[in-house]
């Protein structure tokens, strides 16, 4: 059953559950920008395609952080609305969410303080993208004294037409590879690039750190791994 995109203007606005709440709503979640060359969804023999907005043009892969809506809540400055189907849109770096039919997006706003999906937890926050700063839904791996981080990136590449050997080639979404920070307190976001220079980012319990990390063989690029490295030095 295809499902259509509808680019909302001031509003995220929900029925039943959410009557009454409109006003707030208006407040809290501004406007999503057309970020994303997707503009609906069609299922084609179990298979999930995306096409441009002429309808015309298929698009290989997926900007998603997962295909399938999951159960899901929003928390804003102003309260909390439940029970919503979701996922995240990474390249257009917004939350999708279901009613009915139709798909409505929520773009990161200061205003909102946390999304759960499923059992991930998402936070807006200052980063970097292409050379500018904006918000950016991160996911949220662990907390304590210091917070870890995950941004996942995705990449879209225009059709090619009339290539010698491969002829027409379609648009694509690339999966790239996550990016994972470190937010100590209100500071702004810290990249992980090293276990040495993570270990010289925290404020404290360096030498105690040091030792955990080799001893535990700690790698920065498995996330399991850093996860376990940020909870042991949360729990000191």
């Amino acid at each position: 059953m295809p499902a259509y995109q509808k680019i909302v203007l001031f509003a995220f606005l929900l029925s039943g559950f959410l009557q009454g709440n409109a006003q707030v709503l208006k407040q809290a979640l501004g406007t999503p920008s057309r970020s994303s060359p997707t503009s609906s969804l069609t299922s084609i023999g179990g298979f999930n395609r995306f096409y441009d907005a002429d309808l015309s043009n298929p698009v290989e892969g997926s900007p998603y952080a997962n295909d399938e809506f999951v159960k899901g809540s929003i928390y804003h400055s102003r309260g909390v609305h439940r029970n919503i189907d979701m996922r995240l849109n990474v390249y257009a770096n917004q939350i999708e969410y279901k009613v009915n039919d139709s798909i409505w997006v929520v773009d990161a706003s200061k205003l909102i303080q946390k999304v759960v999906m499923g059992d991930h937890t998402l936070v807006v926050n200052l980063g970097e993208e292409k050379g500018k700063q904006g918000l950016r839904y991160y996911y949220r791996l662990d907390s304590g004294k210091v917070t870890l981080l995950e941004k996942k990136n995705a990449r879209y590449q225009e059709a090619q037409y009339g290539k010698a050997i491969e002829g027409n080639v379609p648009a694509k979404y690339f999966g790239m590879a996550s990016e994972y920070f470190i937010k100590i307190g209100e500071e702004p976001l810290i990249k992980i690039q090293s276990m040495k220079k993570l270990i010289e980012d925290l404020p404290d319990h360096k030498p105690e750190m040091e030792q955990f990390a080799k001893k535990e063989k700690i790698s920065t690029n498995k996330p399991k791994e850093l996860i376990k490295f940020i909870h042991y030095y949360n729990s000191l």
